[in-house]
């Protein structure tokens, strides 16, 4: 194996598998300019540029990709990329180290090496050749060669060295626990993940149209479908014959009572005529994310309290959208959510005059979050920092009434969320909704249900 090649050692690509899509080998999913599918190599490449320019003249990135772990013995996890390598390269190859240096962000991939006898079994990887043909590495290592990879990087070092060392196995740490590191850059990061490009928001559309006709063909199907398990598997199903690879995160389907607890994942109860289902899922569609939620009747039709609690979980998030503009924070959208819910638990004669802070124990989440190659993204980003036009976020308030003597009869056990994602945009524009084909109204989604 050679242990170092360069882009001018190898002139003729070899138009074989790399172990993901890309343009020679899955035409019909990654265009010829793209790296991954939607998004252009060139903007790998920008983004890394992006990134060295942000840290001291001469600096050095050290981050490694995400290992690979096991459910049994020999039978692996299905991989997912650590999301900032994922971001810098788009390799999705565990176990791989980036090295970037200096303001033009010289890239050095070290990777798995080829290996046939471990190709019958899992498939091709990238190999060195391919991390210079195709993800645009400027120099590329066997794992292996590690040590020689790391010495001949630091040779070019005249700045600082960063790197997220937490995240890396015990070996690579290891190997760089002599080196004076700077600082870790994943707060850099994910500012840059944070602001999404034309490209990126173009793959959360499609995400998100696809999670949305999904949603929209679950409530369409509910009178046939009697249990949470039956409606979890009828989403998953819409998303992937829609051409989603994953989902972006275990499935929400609580029925009734259930719905008070915010991440109820296990999804084994049956669905009773005369409650609610709250749905809060999303499909993962070349990288990106998407995230919905929607609580809708089982049987077709909402109760008048259900109708009531729905009304003002409705009209906080209808308002929160319209603050959702360039300048304000997390932190003033949900202080606005917490203001409308408290009004709107009073008026349902849940809350007393005078209950200042009692809101929580009906809406004890924040109002939303970052949305991108995550499903909460950028969770370094504090709710302070203001938002700025290509920020994807969520706008998700809710209502969960537990079943206790304090609160009227009617509303016991009814729990409610809605959730769109937004785009921030310029100029104090109010947000583009990249959900908005799924129906919200609680008459839109009445006459959906009772469609043929």
């Amino acid at each position: 194996i050679m242990q170092r090649q360069s882009v001018r050692g190898l002139c003729s690509a070899v138009a074989r598998m790399v172990g993901q899509p890309v343009s020679h080998s899955h035409p019909h999913l990654v265009a010829q300019h793209e790296l991954t599918a939607g998004i252009p190599r060139v903007e790998y490449a920008a983004r890394r540029r992006a990134l060295m320019d942000q840290l001291p003249e001469g600096s050095t990135l050290i981050l490694a990709a995400q290992q690979e772990s096991h459910m049994a013995h020999d039978i692996p996890f299905p991989f997912r990329q650590d999301p900032d390598f994922f971001y810098l390269t788009g390799l999705l190859e565990p176990d791989a180290i980036l090295l970037l240096s200096g303001r033009e962000a010289h890239m050095t991939l070290v990777v798995r090496p080829r290996d046939p006898a471990k190709e019958i079994w899992d498939g091709p990887c990238a190999g060195v050749d391919g991390a210079l043909q195709v993800f645009g590495a400027d120099e590329a290592y066997p794992l292996a060669d590690t040590p020689t990879a790391v010495k001949s990087v630091m040779a070019r070092c005249t700045g600082e060295i960063w790197s997220a060392t937490s995240r890396m196995s015990t070996n690579t740490r290891q190997l760089l626990q002599d080196l004076p590191v700077r600082g870790d850059p994943t707060a850099l990061l994910h500012k840059l993940r944070a602001v999404k490009s034309t490209s990126e928001l173009a793959v959360m559309q499609q995400a998100a149209d696809i999670s949305a006709l999904s949603f929209c063909e679950a409530m369409t199907s509910q009178k046939s479908l009697k249990s949470e398990a039956q409606l979890s598997a009828q989403l998953e199903f819409g998303f992937k014959r829609r051409g989603a690879q994953k989902l972006a995160y275990p499935c929400v389907v609580a029925g009734g009572n259930n719905a008070n607890t915010l991440h109820y994942i296990s999804n084994d109860h049956l669905l009773n005529p005369g409650e609610l289902v709250l749905v809060d899922a999303g499909c993962e569609f070349n990288g990106y994310a998407s995230d919905i939620s929607r609580t809708w009747p089982v049987s077709g039709e909402y109760s008048d309290a259900q109708r009531a609690v729905y009304e003002v979980v409705l009209k906080i998030q209808m308002e929160c959208i319209e603050a959702a503009v360039a300048g304000t924070t997390h932190t003033k959208l949900h202080q606005l959510s917490a203001e409308l819910a408290t009004d709107g638990l009073r008026q349902l004669g849940i809350l007393g005059e005078g209950s200042q802070g009692a809101y929580y124990t009906f809406y004890p989440h924040s109002i939303g979050h970052h949305l991108g190659i995550d499903v909460h993204d950028v969770p370094l980003l504090p709710g302070s920092y203001p938002l700025l036009p290509g920020n994807v976020i969520t706008i998700e308030p809710g209502l969960y009434i537990p079943d206790i003597p304090q609160v009227p009869e009617e509303f016991r056990g009814i729990g409610i969320r809605i959730e769109d994602d937004v785009v921030i945009r310029e100029n104090g524009k109010t947000p583009l909704v990249l959900t908005k084909k799924v129906p919200k109204k609680v008459n839109e989604i009445e006459k959906l249900m009772a469609a043929p």
